[in-house]
């Protein structure tokens, strides 16, 4: 019955959704997905059958900006124990154009009523609001960037500073350094952390487009399960080679170190989709990926592998 009724929410979202989607500024779409996972450590098998949808808005805000709101909505159960889980995310985001620069302000949130991921039911707001001086494409053009998101038992301000450059239309680089302060309600806890955040975007031929994304973060923390160096060095190329198919390939390499316990580890994170479009408004997709944790204990180095597939159409 419960899932029943998390099913009539989400299917009511997505009905309203496409009802007020029908326009010029408005893009909808509804799908089914299929995914199943073996992890050997315990050896276990499950998998989710399940709908999402996706509404989409947009607005201009005069000559001043414009306005973009997305809702994205999932419901699925575990075929292996009948599990169900929900997921919901909403997002309303505006740029206003001041002067030669632009300032952004992004306010959402991500909730589940019965649990997602592994997580139990939740809601956890998230806010961002940017200033960007636009110098031109090819100079480098400074920002600063507030940021922060909430949970029930833990709250997350961060700020940073950075440049963008794109020397030619077929390659763009950032770098933003920054800081911010974690509290954790439950623990009575305060974290201090400083990060650098690096990506390159670039363009080779027509059909192949690909980036590279690097974060590293130190972390100040009376927690020794906390306290340390962490980061991720992530790449994604796109193959596009004709109208209807697209492939994607994206490994991610992530890393931490302890300070209080010199404890050192790795993992992998390697995942491939394709997506062929059958028609205009009905595309299918499918890909495996493959994680491995826990890598310098040879003891205890869990992986799973996953598989996913499923259908969009857009209305």
């Amino acid at each position: 019955m419960r899932l029943f009724n998390k099913g009539l929410i989400v299917l009511g979202i997505i009905a309203l959704a496409t009802v007020h989607g029908i326009g010029a500024q408005s893009s909808v779409f509804l799908g089914a997905f299929g995914d199943y996972a073996y992890t050997d450590s315990p050896p276990t098998h499950s998998g989710e059958l399940g709908i999402h949808g996706n509404f989409d808005y947009r607005s201009l805000i005069g000559s001043a900006g414009y306005f973009n709101l997305t809702a994205f909505g999932e419901i699925s159960i575990d075929p292996t124990d009948s599990a169900s889980s929900d997921y919901l995310a909403v997002d309303a985001h505006g740029l206003w154009y001041v002067g030669d620069n632009d300032m952004e302000l992004t306010i959402g949130s991500e909730s589940s009523f019965a649990g997602y991921d592994g997580y139990d039911a939740y809601w956890s707001p998230h806010w961002e609001l940017a200033y960007r001086i636009q110098r031109g494409r090819t100079s480098i053009n400074p920002s600063i960037t507030y940021s922060g998101y909430a949970t029930s038992t833990h709250i997350s301000h961060g700020a940073q500073v950075g440049i963008t450059r794109a020397p030619k239309v077929e390659l763009e680089y950032s770098v933003a350094a920054g800081g911010g302060i974690d509290t954790y309600a439950d623990a009575g806890q305060t974290d201090l952390f400083a990060s650098l955040t690096y990506s390159v975007n670039g363009l080779s031929g027509y059909f192949l487009s690909w980036n590279v994304l690097g974060t590293s973060t130190y972390r100040s923390s009376d927690d020794i399960d906390r306290e340390g160096f962490s980061g991720s060095l992530s790449a994604q190329a796109t193959l596009t080679p004709s109208s209807t198919l697209q492939v994607r390939f994206s490994p991610t390499w992530y890393w931490e170190y302890l300070t209080s316990s010199s404890q050192w580890d790795q993992g992998w994170d390697i995942s491939a989709r394709a997506d062929v479009a059958i028609s205009e408004h009905v595309y299918c997709y499918a890909g495996p990926s493959l994680v491995v944790g826990r890598m310098l204990d040879p003891a205890d180095a869990p992986w799973s592998v996953h598989v996913t597939a499923g259908v969009d159409v857009s209305l």
